[in-house]
């Protein structure tokens, strides 16, 4: 019976080491696969700032100078965009284009500054089928002003298209 005793003692003991063994093994297991998705998960964020900025629309361009004007006048017709260094800021004019009839627009719907690159989004509105609309050749654009930001920019439709930039020149 002591002898017994003995060996199911051991196997307590031998049991409870396995135990403890396995289960530490499975909590640093745990624990290495919660440090590896923590470190994927700040390696992907890391060092990536933006910025919404805040920007305003002018809706009548004769408030503009006379430079902004005519260049509004001469750039119209492209498909692009153009810009001006204003009161410590920028003022950003984005053209649709020549559009053979009314009801199209185009608005600036976000402006952020991303490590350095100015990303504006605008949406650009056609006339559904249908419409009554003006037959005239018209010219739709939007312009902004903005402050704290580069004139590193890049702008994009909220399909995704990418505009140019035009100069006077």
């Amino acid at each position: 019976m002591k002898k017994i005793l003995s060996i199911m003692v051991v196997l307590i003991l031998v049991t409870s080491v396995l135990l403890t063994g396995c289960s530490s093994e499975v909590a640093s297991a745990d624990d290495n696969q919660n440090r590896e998705t923590d470190i994927q998960n700040n390696n992907g964020n890391k060092g990536i700032t933006v910025n919404k900025i805040n920007f305003e629309t002018i809706s009548d361009s004769s408030t503009l100078s006379q430079e902004i004007q005519n260049a509004i006048e001469n750039l119209k017709t492209n498909k692009g965009y153009t810009f001006f260094e204003h009161d410590g800021g920028y003022i950003l004019v984005v053209f649709m284009g020549e559009k053979s009839s009314g009801g199209y627009s185009i608005d600036v719907i976000s402006v952020e500054d991303n490590e350095g690159r100015t990303n504006v989004t605008v949406k650009e509105t056609a006339p559904a089928k249908g419409d009554m609309v003006i037959t005239a050749m018209t010219y739709p654009y939007a312009v902004i002003t903005m402050k704290g930001v580069t004139d590193n920019f890049a702008v994009t439709n909220s399909d995704g298209e990418s505009f140019k930039l035009l100069t006077t020149k």
